[in-house]
């Protein structure tokens, strides 16, 4: 394919810079075949289906697209469920119990909401909220009793956190593509050839770190998060060093509401959302 006509000097040094590192790579990798936009593209639809089929996640922040229209706005709702959650302990001082319990259940529901809209600020959103309400409930065990917790998270089931880094790795590359498609057609052969050599290595990287985080290993994930691959420069690495200890935050909230649920006499959560 002829390079598009008046390119900038810039942008073609980044194209044949890309074309060199990728033939490095597969002198290096002969037997690992590049990434192409296509195939990069194919993949990570598959996966948005099959996320957003989760009745919990229809109305993700994840994997959007135009029609969905605005994400939810997660600072407001935090914001707002904090102050709720002060109205609780006021409540709770003044006796009044039945109200301190509906507005607990509000910011557990707002918390819940948090969760499922399920981009990694989402997340740590409800994983505070959850933790915060927690406090709260720990500390006045006499008005939020088992059948109030029974009630309160009978459809609470976060997902864990090693699979809140494979949900955030799945909409960068959603949208690392998505990006491709919005810029001017002169522009797109370099960026379907630059952008999966990237996408792939943050891939590679993020699934090791998932697995370090499920196994418990905080450093194990650091260390992982520091992985490069030949064709391209280290992406994003300080990013996914923070990613490995929040993604810590959050399995220790997913811990501690599951031990909330069974103390109800709950189920545990379907296997699927802790992997």
């Amino acid at each position: 394919m002829p390079l598009p006509s008046r390119l900038p000097k810039a942008v073609l040094a980044v194209f044949l810079g890309a074309t060199a590192l990728a033939a490095v790579s597969a002198a290096l990798h002969p037997d690992r075949r590049l990434p192409t936009y296509a195939g990069t593209r194919a993949a990570v639809e598959a996966e948005c289906r099959v996320y957003r089929s989760d009745p919990r996640h229809r109305d993700a922040g994840v994997c959007r697209t135009a029609k969905d229209g605005k994400p939810l706005a997660v600072v407001p709702l935090f914001q707002k469920a904090k102050a709720d959650l002060a109205l609780v302990s006021a409540r709770v001082a003044a006796g009044d119990k039945d109200g301190a319990r509906l507005t607990m259940m509000q910011v557990l529901r707002d918390a819940d909401r948090a969760e499922r809209h399920g981009r990694f600020l989402d997340r740590l959103v409800a994983s505070r909220l959850f933790d915060a309400a927690l406090d709260v409930m720990d500390a006045h065990a006499d008005v939020f009793d088992g059948p109030f917790v029974a009630d309160a998270f009978s459809n609470v089931t976060p997902d864990s956190g090693a699979r809140a880094i494979r949900v955030d790795t799945m909409d960068v590359v959603q949208s690392g593509l998505s990006g491709i498609d919005g810029v001017r057609p002169a522009f797109r052969p370099l960026l379907a050839r630059v952008v999966p050599l990237a996408l792939a290595e943050l891939v590679e990287r993020r699934s090791a770190m998932e697995t370090a985080i499920r196994a418990g290993d905080v450093a194990g994930c650091k260390k992982a998060s520091k992985r490069t691959w030949p064709a391209i420069g280290t992406v994003s690495e300080g990013y996914d060093e923070m990613l490995c200890d929040r993604a810590a935050e959050l399995s220790k909230t997913v811990d501690r509401v599951a031990r909330v649920r069974a103390s109800a006499g709950l189920p545990h959560a379907r296997a699927a959302r802790q992997r």
